[in-house]
């Protein structure tokens, strides 16, 4: 069971090194720290302290502090499990009792208290305990995620994790696995301690990350020569995204060329991108600023590197970026701000390094005007949310322009009808920009899309989000919605095996509301007004405003654009004029907020009724794609049955993102938001599921299941 330190041996042990001195050096000061001061001591300047303290956003707000402070812990390879290590290093020790001191379960608990139980915490925590915690809850994560399969390779994607004998196996005979793996890892971070503690009283990181380097190949390694090498590290700044047509020989003198730098040219005779600025002015009626024009160059240029440069095996990626930009006065002002931002959705290593552009440059303060009072704008990417989202910006007297944007094809034929459909019901006309892209294949500069990538365009919300925000700067309205339900919102990974992104996530969309009040002096305010409601919620909503003809037009599944010849290559269908493949995770998800607002069957197609696997055509023909869909289905209602039986402190342990800190939040809203989201998921699966897939999943499906707790 237990060979699980693959991600270690693909990664460099100088990085494992540094990473976990970097971690307990930051662990060790935030316990110092807290165990003599206040939280608002703690977090400094960089966050400021909540109003009202809850205790379950404790853990990721020290959490997300901490990482402030030590940026490149969150870069992959190792920043996810180390964020996530963290997390429940921090839970656990506040939830748990551990310290025999324990955060009362009353959601009326006073900020003051929360405050003071955090304190004694801290004083009651032995700093070799606390790092012992969290190195091996480090390697529980890592062990876990390649128990799941998630980058060993192997083809069974977590079956053997959640099935025996065909059956899914209970709750408790899952927890006894996982707890033999923590177990396991507890054992080896108490061999490994020795050596980080030793590497924390060196005087200099250097020997310190080489003694801690012994620890990690004699405990966690045991030895293993094939481990890679670190790579020798250069002074001059490393590049690999070169924009515009300066020769590498000029800048090779400054920076170190990636052998596949990739070079992006967005003007001239030259260029392999088009990002038209037409369809802008068009939509509003003038020419554009030339610093909103640096900001949808930059979230452009973003946007294809994300889409061109290939990751490693073990998911890291640099993406260093030479731009020119118009005012590079500002833009050298926010460059951390703007990396920082960038790197929280894809993990990346990233650096921008501005050079100025020829251009004229227009005075800032022509930027500053009044506000247009009841005026928005609102994304539109096709899909239920967004229907549901425009429906309550047009309900809410808002006047709205609709930003969607597409590379062409079947995207823009699903956002223009969707809101065709919406003007006819509402009988009036909407404003809608569509910005489209391409990039050119041919050429001296051809350019790539990598989509062998696990993580493909992870950066697309960044460029998608810059667009609204462009548009409500240039039309003076201080409001952009992008609307999302809670759970795809937050994201939090339902099973170990899954890469999250962080597209509408609450921490990203504040760094990125920070940063775009940094560079315009428009007060514009990201919001996301479903953040408490659950996708059945928006989809009843639609039902309830008697717009159930809408929810056709919309789409919700991963592969839209290859549904059509799926249909025909493996169900023998010509034409097939439906949008979902039905068994991919927001297909499922898509019909369980459908059964929950009632809408019948007739309102949505899919090829695979995942309901009835074992009936599906491709159940025998593809058994690799129907595994990994039992799984994937298994996967959630294990979720769902921990959201509906836990404790959310014990939850908050066990899911360590799905809490997040952001100014505001509502954590008591965002536990009944996740208790809503189980009882959908558990209704629909007991309702539709035949009788071989309640045969299968019988431990999560019997209702009269016994309560189990962590």
């Amino acid at each position: 069971m237990i060979e699980p330190l693959y991600t270690l041996k693909t990664t460099s042990v100088e990085n494992i090194a540094q990473t976990l001195y970097m971690s307990a050096k930051s662990l060790s000061s935030m316990q110092e720290c807290l165990s003599e001061n206040d939280l608002a001591s703690y977090l400094g300047k960089a966050i400021e302290p909540p109003k009202h303290l809850h205790s379950l956003s404790v853990p990721a707000l020290l959490c997300s502090s901490l990482l402030r402070k030590r940026w490149t812990l969150y870069e992959y390879p190792l920043g996810e499990y180390v964020e996530r290590a963290i997390n429940r290093t921090i839970a656990t020790l506040i939830y748990s009792g551990t310290c025999r001191i324990q955060i009362s379960r009353d959601s009326l608990e006073e900020p003051s208290d929360v405050q003071r139980h955090l304190q004694d915490v801290m004083r009651a925590t032995k700093t070799s305990d606390l790092l012992r915690l969290f190195i091996g809850l480090f390697l529980f994560e890592i062990c876990i995620s390649n128990i799941r399969s998630r980058t060993t390779g192997h083809e069974d994607y977590g079956y053997s994790y959640q099935f025996a004998d065909g059956r899914m196996v209970n709750m408790s005979d899952q927890l006894s696995l996982r707890n033999a793996l923590l177990a396991h890892c507890d054992r080896l971070s108490h061999k490994f301690l020795p050596y980080l503690k030793e590497s924390l009283n060196q005087r200099s990181i250097v020997s310190a990350v080489s003694h801690l380097s012994d620890g990690v190949v004699q405990v966690m390694l045991k030895n293993d020569v094939t481990v890679s090498k670190a790579k020798v590290k250069t002074k001059r700044p490393y590049l690999n995204v070169i924009v515009g047509t300066k020769t590498k020989s000029c800048l090779q003198s400054e920076f170190c060329l990636s052998e596949d730098t990739i070079r992006i040219i967005l003007d001239g005779d030259k260029r392999n991108v088009t990002l038209d600025f037409d369809c802008f002015e068009s939509a509003l009626g003038h020419s554009l600023h030339s610093l909103t024009k640096d900001w949808l160059e930059i979230a452009f240029v973003v946007y294809i590197s994300d889409i061109c440069v290939r990751r490693n095996p073990d998911l890291s990626r640099r993406l260093h970026i030479l731009i020119p930009v118009r005012h590079l006065d500002i833009w050298s002002k926010v460059t951390t701000q703007l990396e920082r931002t960038v790197s929280i959705l894809a993990r990346d290593n990233v650096r921008i390094h501005f050079v100025k552009k020829r251009g004229k440059c227009t005075p800032i303060n022509l930027l500053v005007s009044s506000l247009h009072e009841n005026e928005c704008t609102c994304l539109l990417s096709g899909g239920l949310d967004s229907a549901a989202g425009a429906t309550f910006i047009l309900e809410n007297g808002l006047k709205p322009l609709f930003v969607s944007y597409s590379p062409g094809g079947i995207l823009t034929t699903i956002q223009t009808g969707l809101l065709a459909g919406l003007a006819q019901e509402k009988g009036t006309t909407l404003r809608h920009l569509t910005v489209p892209w391409q990039t050119r294949r041919t050429g001296a500069y051809a350019l790539v899309k990598q989509k062998d990538s696990l993580l493909y365009q992870h950066l697309r919300s960044f460029f998608y989000l810059s667009l609204a925000t462009a548009a409500a700067v240039e039309s003076r309205c201080a409001d952009v919605y992008i609307c999302e339900n809670g759970p795809t919102a937050i994201n939090p990974l339902i099973a170990e095996s899954h890469v999250n992104t962080r597209t509408v996530h609450p921490l990203f969309l504040d760094y990125y509301q920070t940063l775009v009040r940094s560079i315009f002096p428009i007060p514009v305010t990201i919001r996301n007004p479903f953040l408490y409601k659950t996708k059945g919620q928006l989809s009843r909503y639609l039902v309830n405003k008697k717009l159930t003809s809408l929810i056709p037009l919309t789409n919700s599944c991963f592969y839209y654009y290859g549904v059509k010849p799926y249909a025909q290559q493996h169900f023998d269908i010509k034409g097939y004029a439906g949008k979902h493949d039905g068994d991919c995770l927001p297909c499922i998800i898509r019909r369980v907020s459908l059964h929950h607002a009632h809408v019948p069957d007739r309102y949505d197609d899919y090829l695979t009724d995942v309901f009835s696997l074992f009936d599906s055509p491709v159940f025998r023909t593809l058994p690799d794609r129907s595994l990994q869909t039992l799984v994937r289905m298994a996967d959630l209602l294990r979720f769902a049955q921990y959201l509906s039986t836990v404790h959310p402190h014990e939850l908050g342990i066990h899911f360590p993102d799905l809490y997040p800190y952001a100014q505001g939040m509502d954590y008591d809203k965002l536990t009944a938001m996740y208790h809503r989201y189980s009882k959908e998921i558990l209704d629909c699966f007991r309702s539709k599921s035949s009788q071989e897939l309640c045969h299968v999943f019988g431990t999560v499906l019997n209702p009269d299941a016994s309560h189990v707790s962590v």
